[in-house]
């Protein structure tokens, strides 16, 4: 779904089922005036849930009835691209990279302080459970598990693995690695000297222990229900990703020498120049068809130092593909690479929300300077600034018209002070048929402005009286950022600028270390549409620490993000999630702003590219596509 200039491309209807969303960037060139040529997707299949019920929430009267999670069962194949050409075997795609790198020589569990090359991995890893991208990412699909299932009371998840899967080595895949890799995660095996693994305190707190039934059954034991522990099992973003580590192989040899159970093997790799991924004829997934996966022989990441160089191998066809990390690369210029390539691919997606983090610390910490500047801010222009393309409604979550199902009712929030526009006759904009028809008109509310002028003249903060600022800013493709700065210029009445560091990891140990007063930057990634893909970044909760800028994590959103995990009944976890949205929103914890959307791209011999909605989700493996040469 998009929202761009002179129109709207809207879902009206919100399905209640598990869905998949994510983040990324962009640079400062004018905005396209072009209509993307979008991958095509699947038919969607039946959604495997668990059956809505009641739960006991911390300090709650017990429950009067028992969740009753049902069975997953087998996958449904995936229906395939109607018209699609027959798949055809052969061919190394040759993929580009320059915003993250995917030449480290590492994948998987890294020492502490290196990187992983976390996309490539995606084809030499697999994780037990799937969102499908063929299948509008809202089917989940076993991998490495071929069924799953509750017990009465949600405390215990059993798992029955895929029989016949083999290491990359030759051994086979059994119940031990299930367990050896979820004890990595919850703590109880050692990982000092590596990268964080897992997502968060999450498994720490919720998975009790994992029990090997036999070779090929493996049942956790935890310590409450959880609605996200099956989505959380799909995880896709990096080292974090929730993929199987063979219990044969030590972790500090694992980083170097990647031994998975994926579609493709290891080649070669040459630090900061490309890694090469080959075929493995042992693969055990088969296509809806039966015939054998992967279609393609090999990949080839090929590492660019100078986005010019990127775009260049592009167009001249030396490269094939770019993920949904290049946004930043690929949206400012729908229109110059659609002229260049004639039938080039755009794969449009949710990247983050975008938004300001403010120092606890005069004069950002007075009473009402928050609330002023989120009354200030010019959403629609950022957006535009952006591209046009993604919404200027984000609450926390994937915003409905962005196909999430969590996200607040876009007329609820458009009725907000801070998001309110008006049309040319001085009527609010309250709908979002209102808003395609006015979205090039529209105006900011007067009221909101005078009302934030009002709060910096009651904090005692005269116009001037704040110097200029160097405003933070995400080094990856924040547009915006300097136009936010030019807004907070006119409210405190003091020139601004902005200050990008030199690379993204500086910028993560400025975040981290509190090394700066105002910042503008993606304060939450969109992968599954769960609160915990974004509440756990922008929130603090993801360490479980006092975040850097100062500030306290309000206990009524980590009370309210804790009761919407135990929440089984969909409907009763819906106006949890609604609630911590409001919440976040109101104690501004995050100043969110905008949700852009990116673009991925590809030449028109790529077939079959999987699409995500958002660009962390399972979209990273390249089983399914193949060249037509």
């Amino acid at each position: 779904m998009l929202m761009k200039r002179g129109g709207i491309f809207l879902a009206l209807t919100i399905i209640i089922a598990l869905v998949v969303a994510a983040c990324g960037g962009g640079d400062a060139t004018p905005a396209p005036q072009v209509q993307p040529t979008r991958a095509p997707t699947a038919t969607p299949a039946p959604t495997a849930t668990l059956e809505p019920a009641a739960t006991q929430v911390p300090g709650a009267a017990a429950p009067t009835a028992r969740p009753r999670p049902t069975a997953t069962p087998s996958p449904v194949p995936p229906t395939p691209t109607p018209g699609a050409n027959v798949p055809k075997y052969g061919g190394i795609l040759q993929v580009g990279s320059w915003t993250t790198t995917e030449s480290t020589g590492k994948m998987g569990p890294v020492p502490r302080g290196q990187a992983s090359s976390n996309r490539a991995q995606r084809n030499v890893y697999n994780n037990l459970v799937i969102f499908d991208p063929y299948q509008n990412n809202e089917v989940l699909v076993g991998i490495l598990m071929e069924s799953w299932s509750f017990n009465d009371d949600a405390t215990q998840f059993t798992i029955n693995l895929t029989k016949g899967v083999e290491w990359h080595d030759g051994v086979p895949f059994t119940a031990a690695d299930v367990q050896h890799t979820m004890r990595l995660h919850n703590g109880q095996n050692s990982v000092d000297g590596f990268t964080q693994l897992g997502t968060s305190p999450y498994w720490t707190t919720v998975l009790k222990e994992i029990n090997i039934v036999d070779a090929n059954t493996v049942t956790f034991e935890l310590a409450n229900p959880s609605a996200s522990l099956v989505p959380r099992m799909t995880d896709a973003s990096g080292t974090a990703a929730i993929t199987m580590w063979p219990a044969h192989v030590a972790l500090e040899n694992l980083a170097s020498n990647p031994t998975g159970t994926g579609p493709f093997t290891v080649k070669e790799f040459k630090i900061d120049s490309f890694t090469e991924l080959q075929r493995n004829d042992n693969f055990f997934r088969k296509d809806p068809e039966g015939r054998a996966l992967p279609y393609l022989d090999g990949i080839r990441y090929n590492q660019f130092a100078d986005e010019a160089f990127l775009l260049a191998a592009l167009r001249t066809g030396n490269i094939q593909y770019l993920d949904n990390y290049h946004g930043p690369s690929v949206t400012p210029r729908l229109e110059s690479l659609t002229r260049s390539v004639p039938g080039i691919v755009f794969d449009d997606y949710a990247q983050t929300i975008y938004g300001g983090a403010l120092k606890n610390e005069p004069p950002w910490n007075l009473p009402g300077v928050a609330e002023a500047i989120d009354l200030f801010t010019d959403r629609k222009e950022l957006l535009d600034v952006e591209g046009g393309f993604g919404s200027f409604y984000p609450s926390g979550v994937l915003p409905v018209e962005l196909n999430g199902i969590w996200g607040l009712p876009p007329e609820e929030i458009m009725a907000r002070p801070g998001y309110r526009y008006l049309d040319t006759d001085g009527n609010l904009i309250d709908s979002l048929e209102k808003l395609e028809a006015n979205r090039d008109t529209m105006v900011k509310d007067p009221a909101d402005i005078a009302r934030a002028r009002e709060l910096l003249a009651a904090a005692g903060i005269e116009q001037g009286a704040i110097a200029p600022l160097l405003l933070m800013m995400n080094v990856v493709g924040v547009r915006s950022g300097p136009t936010w700065a030019n807004q907070m210029s006119k409210l405190f009445g003091a020139t601004w600028s902005t200050r990008s560091p030199v690379t993204a990891t500086e910028y993560v140990i400025d975040l981290l270390f509190g090394r700066f007063e105002i910042g503008f930057h993606n304060v939450g990634g969109f992968g599954v549409d769960e609160p915990f893909s974004t509440y756990e970044v922008f929130g603090g909760l993801l360490s479980g620490l006092k975040p850097a800028d100062g500030w306290d994590v309000p206990q009524d959103v980590v009370r309210l993000f804790n009761e919407q995990d135990l929440e089984l009944d969909v409907v009763k976890r819906r106006q949890i999630i609604y609630e911590l949205q409001r919440v976040s929103m109101d104690t501004r914890i995050r100043i969110m702003s905008i949700a852009p959307l990116g673009h991925g791209a590809n030449r028109p011999e790529v077939k079959n590219r999987p699409h995500g909605t958002a660009s962390t989700q399972n979209i990273f493996t390249y089983d399914r596509v193949w060249l037509e040469l």
